[in-house]
């Protein structure tokens, strides 16, 4: 598939999906991805990462992968040949050839009572099967932060 009208970036998929929802610019994902020159010498490696699609902290590779990854699902693999107009530039006038990875995506939603943005709920790996907790249900909570509007509640600093 070609990704843009000019043909810089060229995406063959090499592993197919588990998953079946698409991420979105200010979607978060986890991805591993492994940059190669044509050569065959390792630019870069990443591993399980969180990325924020749109960010733009791959630097010059953001536009390449931001476009990829917006076809990807849950589990894919793909390759992408880019030109130097979409890998390093005049630093790697042969382009680079990214090996990337869609581990998972991560899905946040606003849960407050007034829809302010005030409660979030990030659901950080999918479940299986259709089974949803009750109000009797014992479940796994992890809290990275709590404030009482302004500070820190005393146990989550």
């Amino acid at each position: 598939d070609v990704l843009f009208n000019d043909g810089g970036v060229i995406k063959a998929e090499i592993e197919e999906p588990s998953g079946w929802k698409s991420p979105k610019t200010g979607d978060e994902v986890q991805l591993s991805m492994k940059v190669t020159g044509k050569d065959g010498s390792t630019i870069q490696e990443l591993k399980e990462v969180a990325y924020t699609l749109g960010d733009g902290s791959l630097g010059p590779l953001s536009r390449a992968v931001d476009k990829a990854l917006q076809g990807m699902k849950r589990g894919e693999v793909v390759q992408l040949t880019c030109s130097k107009e979409y890998a390093y530039g005049a630093e790697r006038p042969d382009g680079a050839i990214i090996d990337l990875t869609l581990e998972e995506l991560y899905e946040t939603k606003d849960v407050s009572f007034d829809k302010d943005n005030t409660v979030k709920k990030k659901t950080i790996r999918e479940g299986e099967g259709f089974d949803t907790p009750k109000d009797t249900s014992k479940v796994k909570l992890s809290a990275e932060s709590a404030t009482d509007g302004a500070a820190p509640l005393p146990g989550f600093t």
